[in-house]
């Protein structure tokens, strides 16, 4: 595969959720494991064609983080997503 550097640069690559902690990948709405993933996605396709970005599946935010209140989770979100927080 020939790959050159304005394909890896390209802004309008599909953006893919990869877990922090157990590397799952979440697809259509649902978080597969690596290994599942790869049976959906290219492999070529997934390290060439798309961005990652990572975040925490449902399992392990709720093992991780279980204890943490509805409250804290959407001042975390809010955080994280400055350009989905209200500006004053």
């Amino acid at each position: 595969m020939n790959v050159d550097s304005r394909t890896l640069q390209d802004n309008s690559k599909e953006i893919i959720t990869m877990c922090s902690i157990c590397k799952s990948i979440k697809l259509d709405g649902q978080w597969l494991s690596y290994d599942d993933a790869k049976l959906r996605i290219d492999v070529a396709k997934l390290i060439f064609e798309m961005r990652v970005s990572h975040g925490l599946c449902d399992t392990c935010l709720s093992e991780y983080y279980g204890y943490l209140t509805k409250t804290d989770m959407s001042y975390i979100a809010q955080i994280s997503n400055p350009s989905k927080s209200k500006r004053r």
